[in-house]
C-alpha cells in the first residue's frame, strides 16, 4: 500500500517554521522586558534616592539641584512608559497618527534643551547647529519628538567627548 505524504511533510515543515518564529518572538519579548526593566529602574532609583536626599538636607542649592535631577528622571521615566505603551499599540495595530503643522525649529530647540538637561558629562556639548527660518512641516509632532529624542538620547549614551550637533 502506497500513500502520498507530501502534504503531511509540507504541513509539518510549516508547523516547525511557525514554532521557530513563535520561540524567537518569545525570546525577543523576554529580552525586551529585561532591557526595559533595567531602563525603568535607572530613573526610578534616581527619583527615590534624590527624594530621600531632599528630606535630609537643608541646603537650598542642593535641594534645587536634587529637584532638577528628579524632574529630569521623571520625564525620562514617563517617556519610557509612553514608549512601552506605544509599542503595544503598534503590535495591536491601534497606533494612530495625528498630523499638525509643526515648527521644526521650535521642536528641535526643545529636544536640544531636554538633552542638555539630561547631559551629565562636562566633556560633551549638545547644540542646535543651524535653524531654517519658517521651517514648518505637517507631521505627527509626538511621534517625531519620540524618534528625535531617542536618537539624541542614544547619542548622549554613546558619546564620551566632543559634541552632539543637531
Amino acid at each position: 500500500l502506497r500513500r502520498d505524504i507530501t502534504d503531511l511533510k509540507n504541513m509539518t515543515h510549516e508547523l516547525i517554521v511557525l514554532r521557530d518564529r513563535a520561540e524567537e518572538a518569545n525570546r525577543l519579548k523576554t529580552a525586551f522586558l529585561a532591557n526595559m526593566s533595567h531602563e525603568i529602574r535607572t530613573p526610578l532609583n534616581a527619583i527615590v534616592g534624590f527624594s530621600n536626599l531632599i528630606a535630609q538636607t537643608r541646603n537650598p542649592e542642593e535641594i534645587a539641584e536634587f529637584c532638577k535631577i528628579i524632574e529630569t528622571n521623571n520625564e525620562l521615566l514617563l517617556q519610557l512608559i509612553n514608549d512601552i505603551l506605544d509599542l503595544s499599540k503598534i503590535e495591536a495595530g491601534t497606533l494612530n497618527f495625528t498630523y499638525t503643522e509643526t515648527d521644526l525649529n521650535r521642536l528641535l530647540e526643545e529636544i536640544v534643551h531636554a538633552a542638555q538637561m539630561r547631559n551629565t558629562s562636562d566633556q560633551v556639548d549638545v547644540v542646535l547647529a543651524e535653524t531654517v527660518p519658517g521651517c514648518i512641516a505637517r507631521v505627527d509632532r509626538n511621534r517625531l519628538t519620540q524618534v528625535l529624542t531617542n536618537l539624541t538620547t542614544n547619542a548622549l549614551k554613546f558619546t564620551q567627548r566632543g559634541s552632539i550637533r543637531i
